[in-house]
């Protein structure tokens, strides 16, 4: 999107609302539009406000937000982009407020861009206690992305493996009790879902994929370390 070349192309709403856009971050993307935009206002002038709404601008930082969005020109003599943008400022005040939920990721303006292939850091421990916290990676820009659903209990010590579409959070340990509990995660609908649970409680317990099914292997359950081995067929749950 910083390339010259753009100024010359017909940058459509599709584009702009692309989900694997790859960029590092979303004020690239408002810049692209302002900057197209200007090569050609007379012509291109009238974009803008079907532009506007496909830029996540709630992922941009708010300082930005004040100094270069709520001040530009073109923003500014154009209503439709003012109540945007005003929008935006309340989105990002309750977000910082209330912090992130599930609902974010269906909201256009704070939804983040995800590529196809990511790298998922998801639970473990915080300031000594099991976090919820879920984190993606896209080594395409360098960037780790929060994408933590706050309502998700904390979890640490389990087993993750990516089967079918899915990744499952297996057993580990909430700061309390051990759990034999299985965790199934979308990443493509942002659903958390309980499947069936193991037959033991246990944490450190290690799971590899093999021909369609989750196994889970060893372990400790609070008292002994495990030799014992489960499999989950997902077809059947």
């Amino acid at each position: 999107l910083t390339s010259e070349e753009l100024l010359d192309l017909n940058i459509t709403e599709d584009l702009i609302n692309k989900h694997d856009l790859v960029v590092k971050r979303e004020k690239v993307v408002f810049e692209a539009v302002i900057k197209w935009t200007e090569h050609n206002q007379n012509d291109r002038r009238e974009h803008i406000i079907t532009l506007l709404p496909k830029v996540r601008l709630a992922l941009i930082h708010t300082t930005y937000l004040m100094n270069n969005v709520v001040v530009n020109i073109h923003i500014q003599h154009n209503k439709e982009c003012m109540n945007i943008v005003t929008s935006v400022l309340k989105t990002k005040h309750d977000l910082n407020a209330n912090g992130s939920s599930s609902s974010d990721f269906m909201n256009p303006l704070t939804r983040p861009r995800l590529p196809s292939a990511i790298l998922l850091a998801v639970g473990g421990y915080s300031s000594s206690n099991p976090t919820n916290a879920m984190e993606a990676y896209d080594c395409r820009v360098d960037r780790w992305i929060d994408i933590t659903y706050d309502m998700e209990s904390p979890r640490a010590y389990h087993g993750t493996s990516y089967l079918n579409g899915y990744v499952y959070l297996v057993g580990g340990f909430n700061g309390m009790d051990f759990l034999n509990s299985v965790r199934r995660f979308d990443p493509v609908k942002k659903i958390w879902k309980q499947v069936a649970p193991m037959n033991r409680k246990q944490c450190y317990v290690s799971t590899a994929v093999l021909q369609n099914r989750l196994y889970a292997m060893g372990g400790f359950d609070g008292h002994i370390g495990l030799k014992s081995a489960e499999c989950y067929e997902p077809e059947t749950n």
